[in-house]
């Protein structure tokens, strides 16, 4: 028997409505024709992961506009903290100079402590927002995955074994749409008596004629031999 090195099930990995098929001569691709790599074979409908990825988009910039101004209030609560700072060391040195009465120390010391808690909150709120920002990053980049799951391409140029999907079909998540053979190589599975093995030993290289091609020779390596005999040649 003669088949492809590689065939394989094209299936789409979100579910939507087929909008698309790759044309060839006005039609849509049949069994036996070519395809390059990475041509479109067909596209879902978009509308419903594109409105995904805009409301992640949206969320992302809000917390990223919520940081920014967070990130204003600790500039300012720095300013407040190191000034409350300065003002308490000058008081700090009046009252010991007794230029300044205990009374109002306490009230430049309670001012400083306060300014410095509000620096920690602020401070605190923006790493709130890091992570929110984190979060909707996150949303975001997995919102755009569906949506690049809307497209099906061919990984490699082969030829379309079998269509399995219209134009107008509703399919869901792994639903097979082609099937796709990669003729670039080919693989010749034959049998041959057990005395007959040591011919054929892997890596060595054998020639073949096909039935269909007259008159044509190919060659190629053994790549394996089957660990046992067939049932059907042993009767």
């Amino acid at each position: 028997t003669t088949e492809p090195m590689a065939q394989v099930d094209l299936a789409f990995r979100a579910a939507g409505v087929v909008t698309s098929l790759h044309v060839v001569q006005g039609r849509p691709l049949e069994p036996g024709d070519a395809v390059s790599a990475g041509a479109v074979l067909a596209q879902l409908r978009a509308t419903e992961y594109e409105a995904r990825v805009h409301s992640a988009e949206a969320q992302l910039a809000d917390a990223q506009a919520a940081r920014a101004s967070a990130t204003a209030q600790v500039r300012e609560a720095l300013a407040a903290a190191t000034q409350a700072n300065a003002d308490l060391k000058r008081a700090e040195a009046l009252y010991k100079a007794e230029a300044m009465t205990r009374t109002e120390l306490d009230s430049v010391r309670a001012r400083a402590e306060s300014t410095q808690a509000r620096l920690t909150a602020a401070r605190t709120n923006v790493e709130g927002f890091d992570a929110r920002i984190r979060a909707a990053n996150a949303a975001w980049e997995e919102s755009r995955v569906p949506l690049g799951d809307t497209t099906l391409t061919a990984p490699f140029p082969g030829v379309v074994v079998a269509r399995h999907v219209d134009r107008g079909s509703s399919v869901a998540a792994g639903t097979i749409a082609y099937t796709l053979a990669d003729l670039r190589q080919m693989k010749v599975s034959f049998g041959v008596p057990d005395v007959a093995l040591r011919r054929f030993p892997v890596g060595s290289t054998i020639r073949v004629n096909v039935d269909a091609l007259p008159g044509e020779r190919y060659s190629g390596p053994v790549i394996g031999v089957a660990p046992s005999a067939d049932p059907a040649s042993m009767r």
